[in-house]
């Protein structure tokens, strides 16, 4: 099994049913936050703990992105939850959280020669053009639309999986593929 890093996880949740939050004055009360609608329609709330960054919607629909782990999603989700509610704000007691895209790295056991790689595989879901991206492009026909990006180092970046579980078979997919061909 090779060993997968998470990088950042993207969720979502409905922290309010408020028909309009007002973000201008929530800004003067949320501490590390700002609100320009000119550069951003939201409420961008920064977690300097875990260095994540939240955007609350006028509708009450919040974004999170940065986490590394599910329990840095839930702190940083608790506390503006929390600040929310201490601001005045009703939220919903329990908001469903949402894992919307997990970017994640991992090493293979050795360099890959990329050219034979893409030759290799011969296939629609394979990109590979040096003159514009040093890595391969391996899009795998799942549901996730998920999206390796395969460097000669045999580093990888894995995209558009929303589990765990997703990320295992999309990384164990390429490198069996990758075995297959004799290129591992």
């Amino acid at each position: 099994m090779i060993d997968i890093n998470i990088e950042n996880i993207v969720v979502s949740t409905q922290i309010s049913q408020n028909m309009e939050l007002d973000l201008s004055s929530l800004a003067t009360v949320i501490p590390n936050s700002k609100y320009n609608p000119a550069e951003f329609p939201g409420l961008i709330i920064h977690s300097m703990e875990h260095k994540t960054a939240a955007f609350l919607l006028p509708d009450g629909k919040l974004l999170c992105t940065g986490a590394r782990s599910m329990e840095e999603v839930n702190e940083t989700i608790n506390r503006i939850h929390s600040q929310l509610a201490d601001a005045g704000v009703r939220v919903n007691e329990k908001p469903e959280i949402h894992v919307e895209n997990l970017i994640a790295s991992s090493q293979l056991e050795k360099n890959v020669d990329l050219n034979s790689a893409a030759r290799a595989m011969k296939s629609e879901n394979v990109e590979y053009n040096p003159k514009q991206f040093p890595g391969l492009i391996y899009k795998t026909n799942d549901e996730q639309n998920t999206v390796i990006l395969l460097f000669d180092s045999g580093k990888l970046i894995c995209t558009g999986c929303r589990s765990e579980e997703e990320l295992s078979a999309a990384v164990d997919k390429i490198r069996t593929n990758l075995v297959s061909l004799g290129m591992l």
